[in-house]
């Protein structure tokens, strides 16, 4: 096959992909077309995540330092990237970017790191309902809110306990 029938059709499949709006996804922002050794190429970027562009910074701070962690327990086993990239089951761009805590790496490869490096079991902790101190305090406050009695009610309370015959009659009232 002769490269212009090569070129000529890319550029066919280039022109159907932007008159099909590019079925396989609606994320499609860029198409850059390159011609390496008389060939054309035509490759998809992706749209950037809006996630990554607003992230906290102490979210940012947090997958930084989770990433150094993850490279440090990497270079410790003596492993280079190429094979734990491939133990991981990623290419070795994503795994550089995983180790500088890019926040668009997917949380499957961030779990899968901290499988082989024998983590994983402190994943389920990190949003455990134990530690969500948010959900917490929100629990109390509205326990405290129902807790608050009217001023009738705190004295009949109050009567109650200081006679206990007045609260038996008023048992015997209610059947």
């Amino acid at each position: 096959m002769t490269s212009g029938v090569v070129a000529t059709r890319c550029i066919a499949r280039f022109a159907a992909l932007l008159s099909n709006g590019d079925r396989r996804g609606r994320h499609v922002k860029y198409y850059i077309i390159a011609q390496i050794d008389q060939l054309m190429h035509i490759y998809r970027m992706s749209k950037s995540s809006l996630v990554a562009s607003s992230l906290p910074p102490i979210a940012q701070s947090a997958l930084r330092q989770l990433g150094e962690n993850l490279a440090i327990a990497r270079s410790r086993r003596k492993e280079s990237q190429r094979a734990w990239a491939a133990r991981i089951g990623v290419s070795v761009p994503t795994l550089i970017r995983m180790e500088k805590g890019d926040p668009t790496v997917g949380m499957g490869v961030y779990a899968s790191a901290l499988w082989l490096m024998g983590r994983i079991q402190a994943l389920p902790e990190v949003a455990a309902p134990v530690q969500d101190l948010g959900a917490l305090e929100r629990d109390v406050r509205v326990a405290r809110r129902r807790a608050v009695r009217s001023p009738e009610s705190v004295a009949e309370r109050l009567a109650s306990v200081q006679d206990p015959a007045a609260s038996g009659d008023r048992a015997a009232s209610r059947t």
